[in-house]
Order: C-alpha cells, then sequence, then structure tokens
C-alpha cells in the first residue's frame, strides 16, 4: 500500500534551552514528529485491505459482549459511541465498524498517511459508520462528547508521556464507560528491544532514518536461524498475515518506545 511521501533524512532533536519546562515541550513534539514520521513512512499495521467485511471475531470490540464481560450486566443499548485512539491503517477500526453496526465510530491517529490507509480500508469493506481526524490523543478534548467505549491499542508506549495521553482519553470517557487498552509487556518483547538497540547501534549518525533502519532490519533478519523467536513470531499465521513486514518495523529505532506493566499506568 503506497504511503504518503516523506524526507528519508534523519529525524533531529532539539538542544537542550535554558529553560527546563521549555525543554520537555520542544522535546514531547520532537518524538510525536518522529513518530508520525515513521508511521507515514510505513504505515501499520500493514494487513491487506478487502472488499468485504473482516474476518473472525474479537470480543473486546464488541460493546454487547465487552459490556456484559466487564459490567456483569445486559447494555441497555446499542447505539453507543466509540472512539479508536491511536487507529493506524484501521485494522482494529474496521471490527469495530462492523462488530457495532448501530454504533457511530471515531477514529484518530497522528499519520495522515496512517489515516489515509485506515479510510481506504472502511471504504471498501463497507464500514460507513466510522469518521476519520488525524489528531494526536493529547488533544482528544477536541472532539465533542463523551464515548462509551475507548480502544487504544499498541498506541500509549509510543507517547513521550503515556500517563497524559491515559489522563486525556479518561476525561472523553463517559461514566460507566470502558477504556480498552494495550501496551507492549516487558517481558514477552525483549528480543526485539534488543534488536532495536542493535539497529540503534548500527545505524550510528542515521538513527531516527527509518527506511535506513528498515534495510538494516532486512539484512539482520537474513542472517537470523529459522529457529530464532523472532524468525518464528514473523512466520504468517493466517490469510493475512506477512512475514517479517511488522518485526522489520517494530524493530526500527522508533523515539521513546517502551514496555510496560499496567502499575506505572494505572497508579
Amino acid at each position: 500500500m503506497p504511503s504518503s511521501p516523506v524526507s528519508s533524512s534523519a529525524a533531529s532533536f532539539p538542544e537542550h534551552p535554558k529553560n527546563p519546562a521549555s525543554w520537555v515541550q520542544q522535546s514531547e513534539a520532537a518524538v510525536s514528529a518522529a513518530v508520525e514520521q515513521l508511521y507515514n513512512t510505513y504505515p501499520f499495521p500493514p494487513d491487506p485491505l478487502l472488499d468485504e467485511p473482516p474476518p473472525g471475531y474479537n470480543w473486546r470490540w464488541y460493546w454487547p459482549a465487552a459490556y456484559s464481560f466487564c459490567s456483569g450486566r445486559l447494555s441497555e443499548h446499542n447505539a453507543v459511541r466509540i472512539l479508536d485512539a491511536g487507529c493506524g491503517t484501521g485494522v482494529g477500526t474496521d471490527y469495530l465498524a462492523h462488530l457495532n453496526p448501530e454504533a457511530t465510530v471515531v477514529a484518530i491517529d497522528l499519520s495522515p498517511g496512517a489515516i489515509a490507509v485506515a479510510t481506504d480500508r472502511l471504504r471498501r469493506s463497507g464500514g460507513h459508520n466510522v469518521s476519520f481526524q488525524a489528531l494526536s490523543i493529547y488533544d482528544v478534548a477536541q472532539i465533542p462528547g463523551e464515548f462509551d467505549l475507548i480502544n487504544c491499542v499498541g498506541v500509549l508506549h509510543h507517547m513521550p508521556d503515556p500517563i497524559r495521553g491515559i489522563q486525556a482519553l479518561a476525561t472523553q470517557l463517559k461514566p460507566g464507560g470502558l477504556l480498552h487498552i494495550f501496551v507492549y509487556g516487558e517481558l514477552g518483547r525483549w528480543e526485539i528491544q534488543l534488536m532495536q538497540e542493535a539497529i540503534a547501534l548500527l545505524q550510528a549518525d542515521q538513527r531516527g532514518n527509518y527506511t535506513d533502519g528498515v534495510q538494516i532490519g532486512r539484512e539482520l533478519f537474513a542472517k537470523l536461524s529459522d529457529t530464532n523467536r523472532l524468525v518464528q513470531y514473523e512466520k504468517p499465521t493466517g490469510p493475512l498475515r506477512t512475514p517479517a513486514t511488522n518485526a522489520l518495523q517494530t524493530c526500527t529505532s522508533i523515539p521513546k518506545k517502551r514496555t510496560t506493566t499496567s502499575r506505572p499506568c494505572l497508579s
């Protein structure tokens, strides 16, 4: 899928100013810009676009099932408002739209390139109850109204301040609403963390140049044995899985990408 053209030069970060508050603001802006550049260059997830509803079922994206699981009660209505915060190329958005046809879905992402792919995905699959906005989670209060379900999968660990991101989402949640969050785990991704560090070292002054990072990742992957866990993980496991793409992108040197646990996020 073609992506929006961006400069392939390495991402630059501000010099440390005398004002600490100014430094924090500039650093956050630089990280957000670098993440946007990455996902404009390589929109994610890279799942193929389909001319039909997405296959399978995920109960966490089906409002009646998720509400009943969390509350122990049946939902009184299904005409809910859903926010997909950090929707990427719209893979999850596609399920949210088709599993909840009575709902109104709003999907936001920092990357216009990813939004373009997501819009095309929903157009082709027939998901007509979705609107898209290129918007940071930090600025989610710009969307009027509250949401019954907020879905935020694989996003907060990219943010300079994940706690601020959660707090921004919480202000948009209706009383009694559901906030579904997924973040990378500390133990489950230690090989990927090592791969990221290796690529960053090999990139030297090209760190932040994601085209260069992916090329180094391809070269490293070609040298790994078939029994390597990263290689095993990237083997296709279904009709929509594409080998190597996910880890090659994941292993590029994304600024402030982190693993986390629920404790610092929820304390």
